[in-house]
């Protein structure tokens, strides 16, 4: 009858409400993942830690303001560079659009065949030529010489600075070099500045007799005064005879040293017109010359 009694008893103890709570039987383990599930990092993180967004969050409830621009413009001449990835970024992400934007401008007309300029990034300085500074493009500008002089007696035969060999020469005002008269008349051609006859006219006595080489001296003095730098002369002289190769070479020398220009940009040729027209008949020797003359745009 005890033990029945004594049996209810501890039926009856089981049945009621517990005075405190039951032991804790589970393993060191699985206690620190149960609080690494409330906590979000285990053991390892400290009393405070807590999620970084519930970090962001101000005392008295709502989220913390965010924090305003950290400087101004990007300044000129500093290269963009992304900032570094932090550890919880993870897999590299699909890269962004570039932010930056072109520099303002003025509009302006399309260039040289219609293209227009392309705007250039903040971060870099601006190109171009400094103001006032001149374009340095030129132009080369051609003309053509030509002159014609009767041979007679009791001249001597001048050609590029040159006394040729000959028993008649060529008449005229002056020493009648016509190689070096048709080189004059292109250089003033390629600048439309007139003919010999307009600079020194034959009615003027102070040219009487006067080498064509000092004629020669004042035409390139006057196209240099004009802004024009000669580049190269071909010229070429039409004579029976006397024959002129041998000749050739001295003249074009004479030439180069009056034009101030090199040898090699002087050209001198010597052709004869197989005993046709006047030139032919040996009634008269003629020259022809190119000039080239460089001027700014």
């Amino acid at each position: 009858m005890a033990r029945a009694a004594g049996g209810a008893r501890g039926r009856g103890d089981r049945g009621g409400a517990r005075r405190g709570p039951s032991a804790d039987h589970a393993t060191p383990h699985r206690r620190r993942r149960a609080r690494g599930r409330r906590g979000g990092c285990g053991d390892l993180c400290p009393a405070d830690h807590g999620d970084g967004q519930a970090g962001a969050r101000r005392a008295g409830g709502g989220d913390a303001r965010s924090l305003g621009a950290l400087g101004g413009p990007d300044p000129t001449g500093v290269p963009h560079r992304p900032p570094p990835r932090g550890a919880r970024e993870g897999a590299a992400r699909r890269r962004r659009r570039h932010r930056r934007r072109g520099a303002r401008r003025a509009p302006r007309s399309p260039g040289a065949g219609g293209a227009w300029a392309r705007g250039e990034r903040q971060d870099h300085d601006a190109g171009g030529s400094p103001p006032g500074a001149l374009s340095g493009r030129s132009v080369t500008r051609v003309g053509f010489g030509f002159d014609l002089h009767p041979l007679v007696d009791g001249r001597p035969l001048v050609l590029g600075g040159v006394t040729v060999p000959s028993a008649r020469g060529l008449d005229g005002h002056s020493d009648a070099d016509v190689l070096t008269h048709a080189i004059a008349e292109a250089l003033l051609g390629a600048l439309a500045l007139g003919d010999l006859g307009r600079h020194f006219p034959d009615s003027d006595p102070r040219y009487r007799g006067i080498s064509s080489l000092a004629l020669l001296r004042r035409v390139v003095e006057l196209v240099t005064s004009r802004g024009g730098r000669l580049v190269n002369v071909d010229a070429t002289v039409l004579a029976e005879a006397p024959r002129l190769a041998p000749h050739l070479d001295g003249m074009a020398k004479r030439l180069a040293e009056t034009l101030g220009l090199d040898i090699d940009r002087v050209s001198v040729k010597a052709k004869s017109p197989e005993g046709l027209g006047l030139l032919g008949r040996r009634e008269g020797i003629a020259a022809m010359a190119v000039a080239s003359v460089e001027v700014a745009a």
